[in-house]
C-alpha cells in the first residue's frame, strides 16, 4: 500500500510539473556571451507567457553532449487577460579545446499560440543561435571578450511620425574599438515567414541602430528577428585590421495594434519611458533618467537573485526627471531597473563595479 502511495504522490508531481511547463509560451529570447581565451560563460534570457521553466539544454557547438543550463532567476513581468509574464535568466560555462569560430545556442517549446506570421505559431520551437570567435591567448586583446547587450529591452518602442521605431541601444563594458551593425534576420523558428508589406521594415542606415517598420498593414502580434554583429579594431604591423568577434540574436515578438503602438506586451504603451541609465557600469552612483505621464511609477533596483536594493515611488510627469541612487556599498555585479506603473513593467539592467 505504501509503495503505490509513493508512486501516485510521484506520479501527481510528476503531472503538475508537466502541466506547468505546458502552460509557459516563449515570446522571446537573446544570449549574451563573456569569452576568455577557451572558456565562455553565457546569460540566457527568455521571456515566458503562462509560467518559468527550469533548464534549457545548450549545444556548444563543439561536438560535446547538450548542456543543462539552469534557471537562475525569474522576474515576473506582468498579468494581462489571465496570462502572468516573465523573465527566465539562465546562467552557463564551457571550456573549449581548440580556438575558432563556433556557432552555439540552445531549442525550446513552444511559442505564443497567437503569432501572425509563424503557422501555427503554439505548436513551433523557438531555435536561436549565434556564432562566437575564440582566439588564441596570444592574440592579446582579442581573446578576451563581452559580446554587446541590448540596452533598449522587448517593449521600448515608439510610434515617430507614423513609423513604428524600435531603437537598437547597445552597452557594452569591452574597452576596446567595436564596431557594431544591426541586421534583420528571420526570427528563430520553422513556419516563419516575413510580414506582409516587408519592404516598409528596415534598419535604419548606416549602422542598422534602428529597425523601422513603415505602416503595419494590419494589427497582431509579429514575431521578427535582430542580429548584431560585433567586430574589432586592432593595429597589427602598423596595419590596422577588423576582427570578427560574434553575433547576438534578438528573437522577438511585437503587437500591432490599430493604433500602430506595438509593444512585447499589451498596454506596453502606458509604460514609463527609461530615457538613460548612467554610467554603466557605475562605481558609486547611478543616474536613471525616465518620464512617465500622468501616473505614479514604483521604481525597484534588484540584484540577481530577487533581493530589493532600494526602492521609491514618485510621481507621474510626462517630462523626463532623474534619480540618482547611491551604490557606493553594493556588492560588485549586475542588477536589474524595475519601473512599475498598476500592473505593468518595464525592466532594464545595469551594472556595478
Amino acid at each position: 500500500m505504501l509503495k503505490y502511495f509513493i508512486l501516485s504522490i510521484v506520479g501527481l508531481l510528476s503531472l503538475i510539473q508537466t502541466e506547468q511547463l505546458d502552460a509557459q509560451r516563449i515570446y522571446g529570447a537573446e544570449v549574451y556571451k563573456e569569452i576568455f581565451i577557451d572558456n565562455v560563460k553565457i546569460e540566457a534570457w527568455v521571456w515566458r507567457q503562462g509560467g518559468s521553466k527550469p533548464f534549457i539544454l545548450y549545444d556548444w557547438g563543439d561536438g560535446s553532449p547538450l548542456d543543462s543550463i539552469h534557471l537562475e532567476n525569474s522576474l515576473p513581468l506582468g498579468f494581462f487577460e489571465g496570462q502572468n509574464y516573465y523573465l527566465d535568466i539562465y546562467y552557463g560555462g564551457h571550456d573549449f579545446d581548440t580556438a575558432g569560430v563556433y556557432i552555439m545556442g540552445f531549442r525550446d517549446s513552444f511559442l505564443v499560440s497567437d503569432i501572425v506570421n509563424i503557422e501555427d505559431s503554439g505548436n513551433k520551437q523557438l531555435e536561436l543561435s549565434d556564432t562566437v570567435a575564440l582566439y588564441p591567448q596570444e592574440t592579446g586583446s582579442l581573446a578576451a571578450n563581452q559580446t554587446p547587450r541590448f540596452f533598449t529591452q522587448q517593449g521600448n518602442i515608439n510610434v515617430i511620425d507614423g513609423k513604428v521605431v524600435f531603437n537598437i541601444d547597445l552597452e557594452t563594458v569591452d574597452f576596446h574599438v567595436e564596431c557594431f551593425n544591426g541586421e534583420l534576420a528571420d526570427f528563430p523558428s520553422e513556419g516563419y515567414s516575413v510580414p506582409e508589406a516587408s519592404d516598409s521594415i528596415y534598419m535604419a542606415p548606416p549602422v542598422g541602430a534602428a529597425m523601422i517598420w513603415d505602416d503595419p498593414i494590419a494589427p497582431g502580434r509579429y514575431a521578427v528577428g535582430i542580429v548584431v554583429r560585433e567586430r574589432r579594431q586592432r593595429e597589427l604591423n602598423g596595419v590596422l585590421d577588423t576582427f570578427f568577434m560574434s553575433t547576438t540574436m534578438r528573437a522577438m515578438t511585437m503587437l500591432v495594434t490599430e493604433e500602430l503602438i506595438l509593444s512585447s506586451l499589451p498596454g506596453a504603451e502606458s509604460l514609463p519611458a527609461v530615457v538613460s541609465i548612467y554610467p554603466n557600469p557605475a562605481a558609486s552612483m547611478v543616474n536613471i533618467d525616465f518620464a512617465a505621464p500622468g501616473q505614479s511609477v514604483e521604481v525597484a533596483i534588484l540584484n540577481l537573485e530577487g533581493k530589493v536594493m532600494r526602492r521609491l515611488e514618485v510621481e507621474g510627469s510626462s517630462a523626463v526627471r532623474t534619480e540618482q541612487i547611491d551604490v557606493a556599498d553594493w556588492p560588485s555585479g549586475v542588477y536589474l531597473l524595475r519601473l512599475q506603473t498598476g500592473s505593468e513593467q518595464v525592466v532594464r539592467r545595469f551594472v556595478v563595479e
